[in-house]
């Protein structure tokens, strides 16, 4: 399993942004989670999780995390294997290719 952490090898990561997020390589699974104001991304190169985003199968928001989130643009953009997300939307905007690349979202 991926982790937020300093250890590479969990696989869990935490950003200055307070953005909390694993995955799970044996399912594919992403979980995002933190606390806080987390910043938009500028390209899909920014997200966190990038050198997973072609494993990722499976993405879950956590609606309890105590976190704002202004816009989720290219957030999943290039996880061609996604197949299904999981976010909560009343708090942001899902903005401009949020979802580019992802064929296979059901």
């Amino acid at each position: 399993m991926v982790q937020a952490s300093a250890e590479e090898a969990s696989h869990d990561h935490e950003s200055e942004n307070q953005l909390i997020w694993s995955f799970d390589e044996r399912d594919g699974y992403l979980t995002i989670s933190g606390t806080g104001t987390v910043a938009p991304l500028g390209s899909a190169d920014e997200q966190p999780w990038a050198q997973y985003r072609e494993q990722i199968q499976y993405v879950y928001i956590d609606q309890e995390a105590m976190y704002f989130v202004e816009d989720i643009a290219y957030w999943f953009s290039g996880c061609t294997n996604l197949v299904y997300a999981e976010i909560p939307g009343y708090w942001f905007v899902i903005g401009e290719d949020a979802f580019k690349d992802c064929a296979n979202l059901q």
